[in-house]
């Protein structure tokens, strides 16, 4: 659960939650709250989605994701993909964490939760949600993080190097994830997160 008490936090056109740099949302999972701090906005085109930090941690960069609220019931695009980013890879990343199913090219589920919105909830007794848009909204939070391939063949940083190495972390992934039965259906430069390290790796997410 995410308790949302920041003002840079705010709802557009009472649709979505928007996050600013300095926003810090506490998620309670379990028994245990933690805080995560928003460093960087960003989007892949089509949805934002965040680099953020624990507030008990904050050398460790994390990605941060807002799923789509429960309320937001049209077919939109925008829903589908936020839906197939955060509900989808929740899910998978869930299933792999409880078969302890583990690999340095795939991403790893940090944590998971729901928004706590501002004000009363009074979502009713037998479950379900509140009428406030932002009651049942999912939040995901995985590492590592990286930048995609999109982004570095945008600025050009995509080197043939770049390009061998990621078709053989990317093939690793594949492999390790059909080892448990899973499938990933949407290999594309956006879904690969390329992350810096001395010898630089591939991660393929959702």
């Amino acid at each position: 659960i995410v308790e949302v008490q920041d003002e840079s936090i705010r709802l557009g056109s009472e649709r979505s939650m928007k996050l600013e740099v300095g926003s810090v949302l506490w998620l309670e999972e379990s028994d245990s709250r933690q805080g995560y701090e928003i460093n960087e906005v960003l989007s892949d085109g089509e949805i934002l989605y965040y680099i953020a930090s624990s507030i008990k941690d904050s050398g460790t960069a994390l990605f941060l994701y807002i799923g789509s609220p429960p309320t937001q019931l049209e077919p939109a695009w925008e829903d589908m993909k936020l839906w197939f980013q955060v509900q989808r890879q929740t899910k998978i990343l869930g299933v792999m964490k409880q078969k302890g199913l583990s690999s340095k090219y795939l991403p790893q589920l940090s944590v998971s939760g729901r928004v706590i919105h501002p004000g009363q909830c009074r979502r009713p007794s037998s479950g379900g949600n509140c009428d406030h848009p932002w009651c049942g909204t999912p939040i995901l939070v995985t590492s590592p993080v990286g930048r995609t391939v999109a982004d570095m063949v945008r600025v050009g940083e995509f080197r043939a190097e770049e390009a061998i190495r990621c078709c053989h972390d990317c093939l690793s992934a594949l492999h390790t994830a059909a080892s448990a039965g899973m499938r990933h259906g949407d290999i594309r430069p956006e879904n690969v997160i390329c992350v810096t390290s001395e010898i630089g790796r591939a991660s393929c997410r959702e």
